[in-house]
């Protein structure tokens, strides 16, 4: 008889390990099926030894040992990725069960009896030269033709490519571009991919005879071996590398520690990068690939100052000229909206107070339904309210909505240009990843269009389009959030991606330096000052931010935020309500330790990095209603 101890695949189960007996033989790094309370799911064997060696521990246990379900199949993980999984574990301050349901796509456990065991990866033999970090800041057409080099070159050296993106329709986009000539060799892997041609793709990763691509999200790293030249991290300033629940993982970290496991090359590539990444380059953490290019393309770039109409207008004169030009001449064009609905901001003309969501305190957004109803609906918790209301201050019915979102650019253009076929892209009105890319192609072939549509839009562009504008984004500039500036340029870098002739953006805040910046088609200057800045207030990447959130009755407020100002003392804490404070019926809590980058990073990230033990243990010992954010992008 044997003792098996598991490492759960499920998320929700916050114990390390699991102890199971079994009769069979099984190997460490063998997948089996367990039960967990009244359900069955799937563990990773770490360890097993014979029941007669630790007989006295298991008869004074307090519980009884659990039987097995039955096993999946051996071991197919190298020892070097679970080697990489438990390092980030500890930095993310997270169980290993939440880390490896994370890191590890659902359809590979789902099919995991169909895959074959492919030999011989671990046993490759090392080189001694130190591992390269690479980093490659160009226009998207520069990289395009870099990695069409890099792939034919490392092809010759009997060497693959990894290439990572966040969202499917990248893939689609690199995929069409970078395997003419190598289709047999390129390999796509995403969370849509059906489980027939997952297997069949895995199983032929082991049997070709070739160097091979895969392009894929960062889930499907697991493929990785030493017989790959580089991994490249694509688009690496997109917010969709961040895991936005638990264990919160920066898949950007993940696919660094594992390259330096593996002992291959890593490039992180982008428009612009980070300013963190671009500060490791600075301090020759991170080499070049090639030149570093702070310059944009020479498109017409202009931006309306907004206050000098002297009454409201969605569409300024100059952005309907260009819109009635390019709908004329038969082009294209593209509106960006921040927000969705008809404004961003509803507020009482007698008292100045919002209208606020009952649920969370934030402001509620006014929308207008296909039957010309309009309601209030909150963006965060989704409570929605009838638009007959007065104000929750001073109950007087004097309202008056503020702000530009996306229905009322939409109704606006429609009116001015009866006659153009005018589409829209935002999560209220697409429902589906195949509706959106629909929609779009619909718009790319019919002349004279015009797109409005939020964030969401900018990620189904595949083709450039004549003209392109930002209607308003003045919002974006009042969030409390050290990496606003950062995403504002980042949306506009996308635009510009995007564009053939001209962007235009209209706003009350001309004067702001990253509009300017952005006007010059120099990026250097914002990178200085947002890089300066960071030191200024001890920020990423001269300090790692931790932030633990509470979540629950308000009555445990109080009390929760007194226990963590106690037990994080040494680390001076911040503790205080969250920007929204209030989700439902739970109220929320954050407190935030800001602790020097040398305390808290690993030496496969940064140079004699190391994680504070001490906090570390204070860490992993918290309640699990209690979530622990590292390095978040959101501090409020």
């Amino acid at each position: 008889m044997k003792i098996i101890t598991v490492i759960p695949l499920s998320k929700g189960i916050f114990k390390e390990t699991l102890t199971y007996f079994t009769s069979l033989d099984i190997e460490p790094g063998a997948v089996i099926t367990v039960p967990v309370r009244k359900k069955k799911i799937d563990a990773l064997v770490v360890g097993t030894e014979n029941l007669s060696s630790s007989k006295g521990a298991v008869k004074s246990s307090a519980f009884s040992l659990k039987k097995i379900d039955r096993v999946k199949g051996e071991r197919i993980l190298p020892e070097i990725f679970l080697k990489s999984a438990f390092k980030i574990k500890d930095y993310v301050a997270a169980s290993g069960s939440a880390v490896l349901s994370a890191i590890l796509p659902k359809i590979f456990l789902e099919s995991y009896e169909k895959l074959e065991i492919t030999q011989g990866e671990e046993s490759a033999p090392q080189n001694n030269l130190k591992q390269e970090k690479l980093v490659l800041q160009n226009s998207p057409e520069e990289r395009m033709s870099f990695y069409k080099t890099f792939i034919r070159e490392s092809f010759a050296r009997r060497k693959s490519v990894f290439i990572t993106l966040p969202t499917i329709n990248d893939i689609e986009l690199f995929h069409k571009s970078l395997s003419r000539g190598i289709e047999n060799y390129t390999f796509v892997f995403h969370n849509e991919i059906k489980k027939k041609q997952f297997i069949a793709s895995y199983n032929a990763l082991g049997k070709v005879n070739h160097p091979v691509l895969i392009i894929a999200t960062v889930p499907y790293l697991f493929l990785l071996n030493r017989k790959f030249e580089a991994v490249i991290v694509e688009r690496e300033s997109a917010s969709a590398y961040k895991m936005p629940a638990r264990p919160y993982l920066d898949m950007r970290t993940w696919a660094e520690i594992l390259a330096r496991e593996y002992g291959i090359k890593i490039i992180f590539a982008d428009t612009l990068l980070r300013m963190e990444t671009l500060w490791r380059a600075q301090n020759y953490e991170l080499a070049e690939a090639a030149a570093i290019s702070f310059r944009l393309s020479k498109i017409k770039r202009e931006i309306v100052d907004m206050k000098k109409n002297k009454t409201f207008a969605v569409l300024s004169a100059e952005l309907r000229q260009i819109l009635k030009e390019t709908v004329k001449s038969g082009g294209r064009s593209f509106l960006f909206a921040h927000r969705k609905g008809l404004s961003s901001i509803t507020i009482c003309n007698d008292c100045q107070t919002p209208i606020f969501c009952e649920n969370c305190g934030k402001p509620l957004v006014l929308y207008e339904s296909e039957a010309k109803k309009r309601f209030f609906m909150c963006r965060h918790c989704r409570h929605k309210k009838d638009a007959l209301v007065t104000c929750n201050t001073c109950q007087s019915w004097n309202l008056r909505p503020l702000g530009i979102g996306c229905d009322l650019v939409y109704e606006e253009v429609r009116k001015e240009f009866p006659k153009a076929h005018v589409f829209r892209i935002d999560k209220e009105n697409i429902k589906s990843a195949k509706e959106a890319e629909k929609t779009m192609a619909d718009f790319y072939k019919t002349p004279g269009a015009i797109l409005v549509g939020t964030e969401m839009a900018l990620y189904y562009l595949t083709e450039k389009i004549e003209n392109t504008a930002v209607v308003s984004f003045d919002s974006l500039f009042g969030i409390p959030n050290f990496k606003i500036n950062e995403k504002i340029m980042h949306i506009l870098l996308l635009l510009e991606a995007h564009t053939k002739e001209s962007v235009l953006i209209q706003t009350r805040n001309k004067d702001e330096d990253t509009l300017s910046q952005f006007l010059s088609g120099n990026l250097s200057e914002f990178a200085r000052q947002e890089i300066k800045s960071r030191e200024e207030f001890n920020y990423p990447p001269f300090f790692t931010p931790i932030k633990i959130i509470y979540r629950g009755p308000k009555v445990n407020l109080e009390k929760t935020a007194a226990y963590l100002e106690n037990f994080l003392k040494e680390y001076n804490p911040s503790v205080f309500r969250a920007f929204v404070p209030k989700m439902k019926n739970d109220y929320i809590l954050n407190t935030v330790l800001k602790v020097k980058r040398e305390n808290w990073s690993l030496p496969e990230i940064a140079l004699g990095g190391n994680l504070d033990p001490k906090l570390l243990a204070k860490l992993q010992i918290l309640s699990p209603h209690l979530s622990v954010q590292v390095d978040p992008d959101d501090l409020l």
